[in-house]
């Protein structure tokens, strides 16, 4: 992954969105938690070096990047949520860089500022959003449902206790 990194900082923007960064998404699924951890660190590098790419590719943090790397956040190894947590600020900042400059593009060609209601920027926003806002929730839901069955199964083995407890303070009190 380092040799794909120091390839990408020679290599034009279309190599890294066309080769290297589909590369890397591949990899994303390794079973080895360290070279999943390395994907994404290496993966928010590449995509941050890119400045210029066509307007088709603006929509590829929330159609294809996101999706492909969410289930990171879930991963039973705490080394690759710590290195997906640390690379989502800078993801985020590259994902809205990619949104304003496709829209400057847009405008650029439209040449009057204008768009159409399909092309809005605000609409595109919110649909990146609403994307990723998905991607998130199904994935926090999934976690949530976890976290209340662990403490569903602790409450049940702390009403065991107690009653396990109840009887032997009866017992003690018994004896006494």
């Amino acid at each position: 992954m380092q040799l794909l990194l120091r390839v990408s900082k020679f290599s034009s923007d279309e190599v890294r969105l066309q080769r290297i960064v589909p590369t890397l998404i591949s990899i994303v699924l390794d079973s080895d938690a360290g070279v999943r951890s390395m994907v994404i660190a290496v993966l928010t590098k590449v995509l941050a070096m890119v400045d210029h790419f066509p307007p088709s590719d603006a929509q590829a943090f929330p159609k294809y990047i996101l999706k492909r790397i969410s289930h990171l956040i879930n991963d039973p190894v705490v080394m690759v949520k710590l290195a997906f947590v640390e690379a989502l600020a800078q993801l985020a900042e590259t994902a809205l860089r990619f949104l304003d400059t496709c829209h400057a593009q847009k405008l650029f060609e439209n040449g009057d500022g204008s768009f159409s209601d399909d092309e809005s920027p605000s609409r595109a926003v919110d649909d990146a959003m609403e994307t990723v806002h998905a991607v998130f929730d199904n994935d926090n839901s999934a976690s949530g449902n976890r976290n209340e069955l662990k403490a569903k199964e602790s409450a049940k083995s702390l009403e065991r206790e107690g009653k396990s407890g109840s009887q032997l303070h009866s017992a003690s009190s018994d004896d006494e």
